[in-house]
């Protein structure tokens, strides 16, 4: 149950990003819409994740060798 509720602490942080996009779009910002954009789905994302009985890792550093 504790992993549902870490979820449903994404589904807000996705839908303020989205709203983010929205109104970035509105006004004519379009790379700051795509940023907005990629973290609602990075949010939304981690919250399926989450869901799914997973826990989501960073990927930030990561080297390919």
């Amino acid at each position: 149950m504790v992993k549902h509720r870490k979820a449903l602490d994404w589904i807000p942080m996705a839908k303020e990003y989205l709203e983010y996009a929205k109104e970035d779009f509105s006004r004519g910002r379009y790379a700051t819409a795509i940023l907005h954009v990629e973290l609602s789905a990075q949010k939304a994302v981690k919250a399926l994740i989450t869901v799914l009985g997973f826990e989501p890792v960073k990927l930030i550093g990561l080297q390919s060798y």
